[in-house]
């Protein structure tokens, strides 16, 4: 399947809550098996926080929310950020055509999402996972 679609640059609340759920299942289920997350904000009047302090309150953040992160493989040294400009950048790559390690099927499932500005039942935190990686590194490096 073949679908050639440009990423939303007009930043509706639809396409900031689509980002801000990417974000939040890569960090809640989809990285923590090679990223070890230093800080995480998701919700609003809530200073950065150290990840094992994380408040249960939705107060979701859908302008600032960002992360900081390292990696358990070694594969970068230093912290990396992820942040609405991460996903972004991911979502333009997956859009212009394939990534290294992003197989069709998956791909499709992104583009597809992407059209519709949402999360649906079919995106999941591994889908997630490789958009950080893809933010992150340009491609699909771990899993």
């Amino acid at each position: 399947m073949e679908l050639t679609i440009k990423v939303n640059q007009e930043r509706t609340e639809k396409w900031k809550k689509f980002l801000f759920d990417i974000y939040v299942t890569a960090l809640e289920g989809g990285i923590s098996y090679w990223a070890d997350i230093q800080k995480y904000r998701w919700s609003k009047d809530i200073p950065e926080v150290d990840a094992e302090d994380l408040p249960t309150e939705e107060r979701d953040d859908i302008e600032g929310f960002k992360a900081v992160i390292k990696d358990y493989e070694n594969y970068f040294t230093g912290k990396r950020t992820i942040s609405k400009h991460t996903i972004e950048r991911a979502l333009k790559r997956i859009c212009q055509g394939s990534v290294k390690h992003l197989n069709e099927s998956r791909r499709e499932r992104i583009l597809k999402c992407i059209l519709a500005n949402e999360m649906d039942a079919n995106m999941d935190a591994d889908d997630a996972d490789c958009i950080v990686q893809i933010g992150l590194f340009g491609q699909v490096v771990f899993g």
